[in-house]
């Protein structure tokens, strides 16, 4: 595995690097910090449920969510300009790493809930005004209608 990544960093465009460290804790995708002499990285190599559609998504996505004000991570490109890298039926990007951030997938603590709570609730908002067409991804997974009717049946029974 280290050999591979060794090898799709050389792809983006990102100087010598020097150390590579598994980030734990994704539940869907593989990633990795990397350290390099122009600073701090981040590689994913994606579940191989995703195909480039969903670097396309995030794209468009990111741009239009950064003109309303929020961060998202930009994609580092690829020393031939694209914007990610497929290995063995394998999607791989690349991003700046943001020192400091850390993802808490598991937690009783009520504040932290409440403030996830609101923070999808904006993004929710902020997605009502976006009117680009998207390549499905997943089958029904950007489905909102069938999610909370799935979800109805799931709380009814």
């Amino acid at each position: 595995m280290e050999l591979e990544i060794k090898e799709i960093i050389q792809e983006f465009d990102i100087s010598k690097f020097d150390k590579i460290k598994r980030l734990n804790g994704g539940r869907i995708n593989q990633t990795f910090w990397i350290h390099t002499s122009d600073g701090e990285f981040v590689i994913q190599k994606l579940s191989l449920v995703f195909d480039d559609k969903v670097i396309e998504v995030y794209r468009k996505v990111g741009r239009f969510l950064r003109t309303k004000g929020l961060t998202v991570l930009v994609i580092m490109p690829t020393k031939t300009g694209g914007h990610h890298i497929e290995r063995d039926k394998r999607i791989w990007r690349a991003f700046e790493y943001l020192p400091n951030e850390e993802v808490n997938h598991e937690t009783k603590d009520v504040e932290i809930i409440k403030e996830s709570g609101k923070i999808l609730g904006r993004f929710h908002k902020i997605m009502q005004d976006f009117n680009q067409e998207l390549p499905e991804t997943l089958e029904g997974f950007h489905d909102t209608k069938k999610t909370i009717n799935d979800l109805r049946k799931l709380f009814s029974q």
